[in-house]
């Protein structure tokens, strides 16, 4: 199982990210992307979502490094799987990718989208300022984010888009206030079933993969065996990562994967070629191969 879905994780990551620097290079003629992209407002979505994706790609292709022989110089340690930290690399991309399709969301309009960008730039411009991040050399930092800030708010008046500011006047959204990342997920991945409790698979699958990020008592006992009893009070457990479950959880986020470069592809109007490039899911050939072993 793991070698399928390492496979195909490798396959998904780098056609996908050839697919988006293809369309931000050379949108087809006359495809939606073309136009939005000749539009100096209009193309912040997919760019950013371009960004975004890069991020989730980045968490993707350290967790198929772990997966990968490597030969070890004499005296170094031997490379092992940790048991907790794959599954925050996992969260992350899933987290990235979310955002993405949240961002190129083809349902909405091009205005809806630059305000979802927009609104994500002016978090963006708020937590620099906080974190003392900004520092142009010529002026000072709170001049430099009202000019920055106030590029955003010029995007939003020319589109009609409504501004909400808090108390201190900073905007914090643009269009609509945005939602969390359980409803962006739990939109992208409603179904229920047994396995999910009854519960979203987006919500099922991002609690799993928080839990083992935040030390969640469950998460860190749940592959837990008895390996030595301290006293009569107490013993100490040995976990050892549960791969089945990793990769589990690895194929439903390159689902949202996927999902986001599929976006780009409709807006270029390439969808088909897209899944072509993308080849079989791993959950897919995993069933297929499932199926061909009951036969047998």
């Amino acid at each position: 199982m793991a070698g399928v879905t390492v496979a195909y994780l490798h396959r998904c990551v780098m056609a996908g990210s050839g697919f988006v620097t293809e369309t931000l290079r050379q949108p087809r003629a006359g495809s939606v992307a073309e136009v939005l992209l000749r539009d100096k407002d209009l193309l912040e979505p997919i760019f950013m979502a371009g960004m975004v994706l890069a991020v989730a790609d980045d968490h993707y292709l350290d967790l198929r490094s772990r997966f990968t022989p490597v030969t070890v110089p004499a005296g170094a340690p031997e490379p092992v799987l940790r048991n907790f930290a794959p599954y925050t690399v996992v969260r992350a991309a899933f987290e990235a990718d979310a955002r993405a399709c949240w961002l190129l969301d083809p349902e909405v309009t091009p205005v809806a989208r630059l305000g979802r960008a927009m609104t994500l730039r002016a978090q963006s411009l708020r937590d620099t300022l906080r974190l003392g991040l900004l520092k142009p050399v010529d002026r000072e930092p709170a001049v430099y984010y009202a000019e920055r800030i106030g590029r955003v708010a010029a995007i939003a008046e020319r589109h009609g888009l409504e501004v909400k500011r808090n108390p201190e006047q900073e905007i914090v959204w643009v269009g609509e206030a945005p939602p969390n990342l359980t409803e962006i997920v739990n939109t992208l991945l409603p179904e229920t079933n047994q396995d999910t409790n009854g519960e979203p698979l987006g919500w099922h699958t991002y609690s799993s993969l928080s839990a083992r990020a935040h030390g969640i008592l469950w998460a860190v006992l749940r592959e837990a065996k008895m390996a030595e009893v301290v006293s009569e009070h107490a013993v100490i457990g040995e976990v050892v990562i549960d791969v089945i479950e990793l990769m589990r959880l690895l194929s439903i986020s390159l689902r949202l994967h996927s999902e986001a470069v599929r976006r780009i592809a409709v807006l270029d109007g390439r969808e088909d070629e897209w899944e072509k490039r993308r080849g079989e899911t791993a959950e897919v050939r995993l069933l297929r191969l499932r199926q061909s072993e009951s036969k047998t």
